[in-house]
């Protein structure tokens, strides 16, 4: 009997197909599992105060912040019923675990207490551990509150940047606007975009999102950059509100004067008129320079009545024109010719 060379193949082909299913069955179960929930314990869970436990968290996102304080009323009520300054931070591992080490302080509030674990952000859900601290009054908590939607408002504005150099000179610059935005409400709640102006007459026109969150019940500063005007004398006006225009506006005033440059339009002409009088007061004062003394002191043509005739400064006959005519010779008649208007003229 002939036997097909592909038969062996096609049973292959059907192992491989028998096969595949089993090897789907782990990653298909690992899809159907579920996102562990943030959960977590404290060790030990019954301590004094001033005492350290281990606060260990798990089912996390990785990288995120979170923060670990001890509150009262368990924690019903917000931050207010939590010891703020002795709070921990920490932030989780690629596993989205953390482990933190929580000095118990005397809470706001009586007990039940609870460590109270949320994202720094305010994003996402909090968890609260339940822990016994002894020596801590135990007390009854207030029935838990309809949770209502945040609330912000925007309440003050600003300016910070004191002193300037560019802004002495009139050069612009930059200011610094502060503004802080309360949330009234229970939840937290993302601050969306502003719009801000800042100038003489400035309009509320350069939009910006901070991408800040506001938790229930607190306040957050955000500081925005806005450059100063060249030239710019008086109040200047920094007004901040809702980017889409609703909302209360806050605005603030930081006054500026270029009083360098109005010192330097003043000093300079002040300056070169002290100099320039100064000069003149020291050459008032100089004593009168000495004549200098000449190789030839006597004029030009002199009468020696000793030779009986005139004796004639050689120098003068590069510059006279007279003398150079009678040859350095000059006679009575000569005197006399020239006396009357005439011309004496002995020249080559």
């Amino acid at each position: 009997m002939h036997r097909s060379p592909l038969r062996p193949l096609a049973g292959l082909l059907l192992a491989a197909l028998l096969a595949l299913p089993a090897l789907a069955l782990p990653g298909a179960a690992a899809a159907d599992e579920p996102t562990p929930a943030p959960a977590g314990r404290a060790l030990p869970n019954n301590a004094g105060l001033g005492e350290r436990i281990s606060v260990y968290l798990s089912g996390w996102a990785p990288g995120t912040q979170l923060q670990a304080a001890l509150c009262g009323d368990n924690a019903i009520g917000g931050s207010r019923a939590c010891h703020l300054p002795s709070a921990v931070t920490g932030t989780t591992d690629p596993e989205g675990a953390l482990t933190l080490q929580l000095v118990l302080d005397r809470p706001p509030r009586p007990c039940p207490c609870v460590v109270h674990v949320a994202p720094f952000s305010g994003q996402g859900t909090p968890i609260d551990i339940p822990v016994n601290v002894v020596g801590v009054r135990i007390g009854t908590p207030p029935a838990p509150t309809v949770t209502e939607p945040a609330a912000l408002r925007l309440e003050g504005l600003r300016v910070e940047g004191g002193a300037s150099l560019l802004r002495a000179f009139g050069l612009g610059g930059d200011a610094r606007l502060v503004l802080t935005v309360a949330n009234d409400g229970g939840e937290a709640g993302a601050l969306p975009g502003l719009r801000y102006g800042f100038g003489a007459a400035a309009a509320a026109s350069t939009l910006t999102d901070p991408g800040i969150v506001v938790p229930a019940g607190e306040s957050r500063e955000v500081v925005l950059e806005a450059p100063v005007p060249v030239a710019a004398i008086g109040a200047q006006r920094a007004s901040v509100g809702w980017g889409d225009g609703s909302g209360l506006l806050v605005d603030a005033e930081l006054t500026t004067y270029p009083w360098a440059t109005l010192a330097l339009l003043v000093s300079v002409p002040c300056a070169a008129w002290l100099i320039t009088r100064a000069r003149r007061r020291a050459a008032a004062a100089a004593p009168p320079a000495a004549p200098t003394p000449s190789a030839y002191p006597l004029p030009d043509v002199v009468y020696v009545e000793g030779l009986g005739g005139l004796l004639v400064n050689p120098d003068s006959l590069r510059t006279s024109r007279t003398l150079r005519r009678v040859a350095g010779r000059v006679t009575g008649d000569d005197l006399a010719r020239l006396a009357a208007g005439g011309r004496v003229d002995r020249s080559p």
